[in-house]
């Protein structure tokens, strides 16, 4: 067990070494390499991570929570469906209906057609290339709204029955603050957005 908590590390190789249960929280992390290292039960959550290697890397119960995985290679990772906060937080394929919160606390439900694209980064929140304007409704869910005025863009409307399209939509999954339509996949995770 290594403690890194809270540190800046640039160029700094551990392949190939076993980092299981090390704390690597709240950490900067540029070009450092983990590859084919074993990290299970190891603590990544709030680091930013920019251009580092996790090729291999066996991150069984890792913890990624709050990340930021800019520009990292994430290729052929082992166990990666036991890791924290790696895998989507929405379906990966199919429709399925989504909440997001507009000015004015209005809380819109979304269907997510099954030809939009969508990811999520390593928190609940996700994003998508376009979705279905379902309902608009007061947290107390008893007012009901034809539209909603988005938190981010004032100019960008969610109507009720017309189809919301992001202005752009970034491919790369793990940058979170960025172009597409946000959304959580229940309701009381968009409620307490703000």
């Amino acid at each position: 067990m290594i403690n890194y908590q809270n540190v800046t590390l640039k160029n700094k190789s551990f392949n190939n070494q076993n980092l299981s249960f090390s704390d690597f929280s709240n950490s900067i992390l540029h070009s450092c390499d983990f590859s084919n290292c074993d990290l299970t039960h190891s603590n990544f959550s709030g680091a930013t991570l920019s251009n580092c290697f996790f090729s291999g890397a066996n991150v069984d119960q890792a913890n990624f929570r709050h990340a930021i995985l800019d520009t990292c290679k994430l290729d052929n990772l082992k166990n990666v469906q036991n890791a924290l906060f790696l895998k989507m937080s929405c379906p990966e394929a199919g429709p399925f209906l989504a909440y997001k919160q507009c000015h004015n606390f209005r809380i819109v439900q979304l269907l997510i057609p099954k030809d939009a694209k969508r990811s999520s980064a390593t928190n609940n929140t996700c994003r998508c290339s376009k979705a279905k304007v379902l309902t608009i409704k007061s947290i107390d869910l008893k007012t009901s709204y034809k539209e909603a005025v988005s938190l981010v863009d004032e100019n960008f409307i969610y109507r009720v029955g017309e189809m919301a399209i992001a202005d752009d939509y970034n491919e790369d999954r793990w940058v979170d603050s960025t172009h597409g339509i946000h959304f959580y996949m229940t309701r009381e995770e968009a409620i307490g957005y703000m």
